[in-house]
């Protein structure tokens, strides 16, 4: 759906070796668009990354960068490309993956 859309994915990076974050934080800085993958694996195994890559996620968010909240149980890949053809700023939960983070950050 992303690569559909004509976006690019940029979850290939240092696989959290030395410097990973300062790698995957510039590319999330430069993104147009972010989408999390609120996965049920994402909730078994969130980990001190993941809270850092959160933490980058709301802050940008906050600053007006486009966030997706993807619920793969809920929602389907064809909604993501939807919204990013039309350039929606926002879908799922944005409050509720914040919490989520929020109570069970490491």
């Amino acid at each position: 759906a992303v690569a559909r859309a004509g976006m690019d994915w940029t979850t290939v990076h240092t696989a959290q070796r030395d410097g990973w974050f300062e790698v995957w934080g510039g590319k999330a800085r430069q993104a147009n668009f972010l989408i999390v993958l609120f996965t049920q694996e994402y909730k078994d195994r969130f980990t001190e990354a993941l809270w850092m890559e959160a933490q980058l996620v709301h802050e940008l968010h906050e600053k007006g960068t486009a966030v997706y909240i993807f619920d793969g149980e809920a929602m389907k890949p064809a909604e993501v490309y939807m919204n990013l053809q039309d350039g929606v700023k926002t879908m799922g939960s944005i409050s509720d993956w914040w919490a989520f983070c929020q109570a069970n950050h490491p």
